[in-house]
């Protein structure tokens, strides 16, 4: 018996490492990924403050020949409130995520900072070109409130298994066509 025990311990041994490493890339992943949810929601709420600004100050979107922009300078909020710390601090850790969500959360981001930017330039009171009004204002709706998408994908990510999961979905739907 001593054999066969002497046998099976590095094989046991192994194994609680290896479900050590899993338990531990788990947790991890899910941590990341609620946390960056967190901040997403957070960045919702904050750029939807905007909008009515934004429509009192004739930026809607809309072409600007017949609805003039007019603001001066501290009428529109900083976009101070949106953040992008978590990401900026978990960047490495979203490598470990399903490639196509690591790629929307870099275009996000990327369109928060873009968007920071505009706004900030009209806090300023400065002005921007007529066809960044327009970017400002209807990528601010797109791009920073309405990501259903992107929220959905990181409450998948926070699953046990979330490429199994992703597979079970699109067999469901595949089956639902």
């Amino acid at each position: 018996m001593t054999g066969l025990a002497s046998a099976i311990a590095p094989l046991v041994a192994a194994f609680v490492a290896l479900m050590i490493y899993f338990d531990r890339r788990y947790h991890n992943r899910k941590r990341v990924a609620s946390v960056l949810l967190e901040e997403i929601k957070n960045n919702q709420n904050a750029a939807q403050g905007q909008i009515p600004h934004f429509d009192q100050h004739g930026i809607t979107g809309t072409s600007f020949d017949s609805n003039p922009v007019d603001y001066s300078a501290g009428d529109i909020p900083p976009a101070a409130r949106l953040s992008s710390k978590v990401y900026e601090s978990s960047a490495s850790e979203i490598t470990r995520f399903d490639p196509d969500l690591a790629r929307s959360l870099v275009s996000y981001y990327h369109q928060l900072s873009y968007l920071k930017t505009l706004n900030d330039i009209v806090h300023e009171g400065k002005a921007l070109p007529t066809a960044a009004y327009n970017i400002l204002r209807i990528n601010w709706e797109s791009e920073l409130i309405h990501i259903s998408d992107l929220e959905e994908e990181l409450k998948i990510e926070m699953k046990l298994f979330p490429s199994i999961y992703r597979k079970i979905s699109a067999i469901r739907e595949w089956r639902k066509k």
